[in-house]
């Protein structure tokens, strides 16, 4: 009966100190949060535009929302690219590789461009602060903002960004399972 009770010790002792040794570091937190925010500011800068534009002039459209811990931030480029940044930290590069994610983020990108007379041109890119979310329209010459909106708001269907935010879900969705 020790033995076995010396085992599973030795077992918790392994397993937790892995545990700590698995863990990243505060300096490793704070780099991957610094990428994901320098990803997202090179998208909302238009330093990632290489290329004349699209046919709707609209080369990526940004959902920031707030999750848990921090900010997520879908970006649907024209290209078809995908990727949903996490601030602190993380994300998923490249999902327009998969067809469902493709097909849901042009439908997202689409109905952006239809969208354009709600946004307003702006210089700042702040992170939405809980319980809001905004959206990003990049242009090759600019990039707008839907403002700060309530998400309780923009869960209403008679919201004029309702199916934004309805379509940035889907492709979040899609990514989610392709993952």
């Amino acid at each position: 009966m020790r033995i076995i009770g010396l085992v599973v010790l030795a077992a918790i002792l392994v397993l937790a100190a892995g545990f700590l040794f698995m863990r990243p570091s505060a300096e490793k937190r704070e780099q991957a949060t610094a990428a994901a925010r320098g990803l997202r500011n090179a998208v909302l800068t238009r330093e990632f535009l290489r290329e004349a534009g699209s046919k709707h002039g609209v080369r990526a459209v940004v959902y920031d929302w707030q999750w848990g811990g921090g900010t997520a931030s879908l970006v649907a480029f024209d290209d078809g690219s995908t990727s949903l940044y996490m601030i602190p930290g993380g994300g998923i590069i490249g999902a327009g590789g998969h067809e469902s994610v493709r097909l849901a983020a042009a439908a997202f990108r689409d109905e952006g461009a239809k969208m354009l007379g709600q946004f307003h041109a702006v210089a700042d890119y702040p992170l939405p602060a809980k319980g809001y979310s905004t959206f990003y329209i990049v242009t090759d010459s600019l990039t707008l903002s839907s403002g700060a909106l309530r998400e309780s708001d923009l869960n209403s269907p008679s919201h004029p960004l309702a199916t934004l935010g309805r379509l940035g879900q889907k492709v979040i969705t899609e990514v989610r399972r392709a993952s």
